[in-house]
Formats: C-alpha cells, structure tokens, sequence
C-alpha cells in the first residue's frame, strides 16, 4: 500500500485535469516513483557502508548497486519490491544510527523506517521485531517501557498513513493477505506447483552470477571468527537476504523479484567482508596495500559481471513483443479473422481498449479469460468462427510441464491438452522467444487452427 498511496498522492501533484485518472499516465507517475525508491534503497546502503567501513566501501558499494542489473530492471516497474527494498534499507541504516546514538530522534526514524518496510510488503513486517528488540537493548530498565510505547506508537501512525483505505475498508486487508497466500500457495493456476528449490539460484546466475556471492564469504568468515564485532544492520540485511532466501525457495510461486533484497545483500557483504579483511592487516601496511588492490579488482569484477547482465536487459527493455504481434496480425491477417488469446497476450480489444496503447484491431478478438483454454476445447474455439489463437509462455508453459498435476494427480489437465493439440497440430505463423525481461519478451505465439 505505500507504492499505491503515495503514487495516488502524487498524480494529483505531477499530472492536471483527466490526466490524472488516465490509468496509462498515471502507471508512468508510478514508475517515475519506483525508479525514485530504487535509487533511495541503494543511497541508503551506500550511506551505511559509507558511515560503518569508510568512503572507499561506500563508493564501491553505490557502484555496485547502480550496477546491479536487478535493481536497474525493477526500477522501471510498477510493482512493490523496490518500494520493501527501500524500507529494508532505511532500516538498517536508522538502525545502525539508533545502535550508535539511541536518541529519541532515532527511535522515532527507526520505527518509521519499520514501518516503511511493511507498508511496503507484508513480509517487512518481521522486520519491526528487529527493531522492538534493539530499543529494548539500548534503554535502560527503567526507560524501556517509556520507548517502546513512543516507537510502537510511531510504527502504527506511519503504517497507518499509508494504509489509510483499510480504515476505511478493513476487509481489504483480510482479501489482499488471502489473495498473496493463495498465490504463494501455488493455487490460482489450475494445477499444483512443485515447489522450485533452485530457481533463485538460477536467478542469481542470470542477473550477476556468482562473483559477489563468493567475495561475501569473507563477511560471513569474519562474522563466524568476531560476531560481536558486526553490527546489528549488518546482522538484519544477512538476516533478512537468508531468510528470505530460504522462505521463497519453498513456496511453488517464482518471481525474479523476490530476489531483490537478496541480490542487494550480496554486493553490501561482498564490500563489508573486504572492509573487514583490510581492516584486519592495516598496520601491515605492505599487506594492506596488496589488500586495497585485490579488493579494487574484486569490486571491479562484480561491476564488470553485473554489467554484462545489465546490458542485456537494457537492450531487452527496448525490444516489446508484443507490438511487434500487434503490427504483424494488423498488417497480415484479413479483417475477417477472428483471434482468441490468452489474457496476458494483450491484443487490444474492446474490453481493455481504454488501458491499450494500440488502437483496435481490424479483426475480432475475443477476450476475457486468463488462458484461452478457459474459452473451450480447439473444437469449441473453431465453432466459434476462431481462425488463430495467442498463446503467452508466461502463461502456457506451466501447463506443459509433466511434473505438475491437477488435485487428483494427473498431468492431463484440460489446459494440458488444450495447449499441447494446440502447438502440436496447430501452425505456428508467428512467435517470438522468452527473453530476460519477460514482461516484454514473454514468449509469444500465434497458432493458425484453421485446419484443425
């Protein structure tokens, strides 16, 4: 809900008039602001490994997450996680502030920041303990009852100011959390998901590979041998990344996305690991140079990866397949066809026309179901007067996988056979790839079943 209070709150101050309820417009104000909390989240890691390590880890930090190519990419959606990304990091960096200067001022950033982290999504709540528990610390007995009221109070007001509809509908609430735990569930697609142990690691190797997460062992080898000598921020963001980690690696619902903190995590600890090896040989100051080096080419190497990555998604940012469908079904199909499509294929028709950026098509499309095999059997389709169907991988290609099931354990779902007659005896007469940035290049295909 802070992404969408505060994006609400700024069409009325960037956008006048009907532009402010124009849904394409206003999706722009809300990219325009999640490139702005992108840029916060990684300012704010910068400024914690500035004021913890130094000026050297804080610029090898920003340059690492200006770099990294997941950050970069999410930065132009309009989706929550860089929004809960911001508020992880305005909490570790209001924590390590409160751990060493435990002034009211603090405390009241703390809980604020807190709060940020689970207006920003609802797993940001585990991050307020964390924050209960360090103002517990650091009161004494006779003072902690005194500022835990005022941080709680805190909390609750600035939640609160960016959950203002559940006021006004608490039901809301109750819908939007059964709605994300049936999606984590894996529920909402017909067939049950198995549950994806490595795709996060997958993740990790598409977006910056493996050279951060390897140089971030020197953190986690100096947090085994001088745990007291890490801070609490250092603690919660390794904390925060692992179980996170752990958390999304077992429920069936995948996304990229997830891995954000993750992804962030790593370039943060890969720099305090070799602050802290360097801080270690400082007085052996042949050794420390060597180190400085070493340590610059390591930074180095993490950019160079990251940017290889980054690279490809910036190109895929530019290339939409979905235009690209759009053009070729205007320019080769007769007004005469008719195309069913999965939702997620986007051809504009009459039902979506005001949130397109394509004016309609000459031919008929018949729309409102999630996958076109929701509309009936090819059979159905063809009596329909249907001449081709859009088919999204993002969509049909859970379908095809012989590991997943319906609830009684078969693998011949109806959408199964739907999709499989259809690119089996179909022809194919336009498709493109699945690329890196799926939203864009999610697979596309257009079947022609007039034969069938």
């Amino acid at each position: 809900m802070m992404m969408l209070s505060t994006v609400d709150i700024a069409r009325y101050v960037v956008l006048r008039g009907d532009a402010q309820k124009d849904p394409q417009k206003v999706v722009m104000v809300g990219r325009w602001a999640t490139a702005a909390v992108s840029a916060l989240a990684a300012a704010a890691l910068a400024v914690l490994a500035f004021r913890t390590f130094g000026a050297a880890a804080g610029w090898a930090f920003g340059l690492l997450a200006v770099t990294n190519p997941l950050l970069f990419e999410l930065a132009h959606y309009f989706k929550e996680d860089p929004w809960m990304m911001a508020g992880i990091a305005c909490v570790c960096l209001a924590l390590n502030a409160f751990s060493e200067t435990p002034t009211r001022r603090w405390l009241h950033l703390l809980a604020a920041a807190c709060a940020m982290a689970a207006a920003g999504k609802y797993i940001g709540f585990l991050l307020l303990p964390v924050g209960l528990w360090l103002v517990w610390k650091r009161s004494a007995p006779g003072e902690r009852k005194g500022r835990l009221l005022p941080f709680l109070g805190t909390f609750a007001a600035v939640w609160l100011l960016f959950n203002l509809p559940f006021l006004r509908s608490p039901s809301l609430l109750f819908a939007s959390l059964h709605e994300e735990s049936t999606k984590l569930a894996g529920l909402t697609d017909g067939v049950s998901r198995n549950v994806p142990h490595g795709f996060y690691l997958i993740v990790q190797r598409m977006y910056g590979g493996w050279t951060l997460p390897v140089i971030s062992l020197l953190w986690l080898g100096a947090a085994i041998r001088t745990p007291k000598k890490i801070t609490a921020a250092e603690w919660l963001l390794a904390g925060t990344a692992v179980s996170q980690f752990v958390l999304y690696s077992f429920v069936p619902k995948t996304a990229s996305r997830y891995h954000l903190p993750i992804s962030l995590a790593f370039g943060f600890l890969a720099v305090a690991g070799l602050a802290r090896v360097l801080a270690g040989v400082r007085e052996r100051v042949w050794l420390w140079r060597g180190g400085l080096a070493a340590g610059a080419a390591l930074v180095a190497a993490g950019v160079l990866f990251q940017v290889r990555s980054l690279q490809a998604i910036d190109e895929g940012l530019t290339l939409d397949d979905r235009a690209r469908l759009i053009e070729w079904v205007r320019a080769n199909l007769p007004a005469d066809a008719v195309l069913a499509q999965d939702q997620a294929v986007y051809l504009p028709d009459v039902t979506r026309i005001e949130r397109s950026n394509s004016p309609l098509l000459p031919q008929r499309i018949i729309a409102g179901k999630k996958e076109s095999a929701d509309l009936g059997s090819i059979a159905d389709l063809r009596a329909q007067g249907v001449t081709h169907v859009a088919i999204c991988g993002r969509t049909y290609l859970r379908y095809l996988d012989e590991n997943k099931t319906d609830k009684n354990g078969s693998n011949q779902t109806p959408e199964r056979v739907f999709y499989d007659t259809l690119l089996k005896k179909g022809r194919v007469v336009w498709s493109s790839e699945l690329g890196q940035v799926t939203y864009l290049q999610p697979g596309l295909k257009l079947v022609d079943i007039t034969g069938l």
